[in-house]
């Protein structure tokens, strides 16, 4: 409620939409603010239908025309919020159109497709996938958000969907889901994955559990760009690579020193920097934020650290928010992750790595770490052990785990799936 409170308010909205499940969710949420109109997929006493607008003759209606496409704000997507308050970037409709140029190049149904809809329609994956299956032909399986691993396979089997868009953590959860069950969801043959690192173990064991799949593309973009800004493309063979591809169309990428802004050459990690003309207008309300976040010649900073090889392709190492800073060195979440799921895979479900507060080092890497079956069958202070033994095996002296390895039962994740890296971080301060 205090989310969705806070968006309408900060977005000055006027009306709401929801679910049926959620309308009394929503009712609470604005009670206090200035909403004209409350509506709903579905019936709800107090909110209007939006099925009775069927009813009405369309040949009434009134064009409204938008003279300024560039300019002209279609919609506000808030940010995921993983590093603070979420922010409502303004996507015009010339940002939007554009995307489906950008995104074409790497994401093109058929219109013998079933396409899995999982992301918020608020969301800009969701806002842009969805559209982009019904321009393709597709059909599209809308779902409510947040489905557990067997809810996803069910749905698959059942309307024997062919391609999804999938946050990497939704993958890693339902690729385990698969291996615990034997289930090799065959129908299943082009898979796109985004939103955060693709650890290299997930990717390869989803191409081992999906029985038809032809192709596994890492994709990178963000709210920000409204759209994709890189992206894997090889038709009809499978992909092997860990990076995120190459430019989009009319996309430019480039990667600079966070420091003195200097450009970088090839295996240099910096912060990518991207100019496109979808790149969303400003921050709603944010002029501060909206001057930190693009500068005079139109470079977008993404706020992810990378870097690019010689033939031209981008590679992901993490959120520069999220990398931690121990004994004066950078220690990115992302390397601690992979080295655990790759060597713990049996008893780690999922795991994060965040920094706290430390007098002596700066901060402190600490892991959270969601058991499987077999890991919460095992005795816990020795799997600590065994934990930070890995660690210190493989890994330089300020990437050790001098703030603890914490088992939970579930990590904090915002509406897209994505692991809400602040909360965890200050619930493991307070644990």
């Amino acid at each position: 409620e205090g989310e969705l409170r806070y968006q309408a308010q900060d977005s000055d909205s006027t009306h709401i939409l929801t679910d049926e499940e959620y309308t009394e969710k929503a009712r609470k949420a604005v009670s206090s603010l200035a909403i004209k109109g409350l509506f709903c997929m579905g019936h709800a006493d107090g909110f209007i239908s939006a099925s009775t607008f069927s009813a009405l003759d369309e040949r009434e209606f009134e064009e409204s025309p938008v003279t300024d496409p560039r300019n002209t704000v279609l919609a506000v997507c808030y940010t995921s919020g993983t590093t603070g308050l979420p922010k409502g970037a303004e996507v015009t409709h010339y940002n939007y159109v554009g995307c489906f140029y950008t995104s074409r190049q790497y994401i093109h149904w058929e219109d013998t497709d079933v396409v899995l809809g999982m992301s918020p329609i608020t969301h800009q994956s969701g806002m842009l996938f969805s559209m982009a299956g019904v321009l393709d032909g597709a059909t599209v399986v809308v779902t409510p958000i947040m489905m557990g691993p067997l809810d996803i396979m069910d749905t698959v089997d059942k309307y024997k969907v062919t391609a999804a868009v999938l946050f990497s953590s939704q993958l890693q959860g339902l690729v385990r889901e698969m291996q615990r069950t034997g289930r090799r969801l065959p129908s299943f043959r082009n898979i796109a994955v985004g939103g955060s690192v693709l650890p290299t173990s997930v990717a390869e064991a989803a191409r081992e559990a999906f029985a038809g799949i032809q192709n596994l593309l890492n994709m990178y973009g963000m709210t920000e760009s409204c759209g994709l800004v890189t992206g894997q493309s090889k038709p009809g063979k499978p992909h092997n690579g860990t990076d995120v591809g190459v430019p989009g169309t009319m996309v430019e990428v480039k990667v600079v020193d966070v420091a003195t802004g200097r450009k970088l050459g090839p295996h240099q990690t910096g912060e990518i920097c991207y100019r496109s003309m979808t790149a969303v207008k400003s921050y709603y309300k944010r002029p501060k934020e909206t001057s930190e976040l693009c500068d005079k010649d139109g470079w977008y900073k993404s706020g992810d650290a990378g870097y690019y090889d010689e033939d031209g392709r981008f590679y992901i190492v993490d959120r520069l928010k999220q990398m931690i800073k121990c004994m004066d060195n950078q220690v990115v979440p992302a390397e601690l992750e992979e080295l655990l799921l790759r060597e713990h895979g049996a008893d780690i479900a999922e795991v994060s790595v965040v920094g706290i507060p430390h007098q002596e080092l700066g901060e402190a890497p600490a892991a959270a770490i969601v058991l499987t079956e077999e890991g919460s069958r095992q005795d816990r202070q020795q799997l600590a052990e065994s934990i930070k033994g890995t660690v210190q095996r493989n890994l330089a002296v300020h990437k050790q785990l001098y703030g603890g390895v914490f088992f939970v039962d579930s990590l904090p994740k915002t509406e897209t799936a994505k692991i809400n890296r602040s909360v965890l971080a200050r619930s493991l301060i307070r644990a």
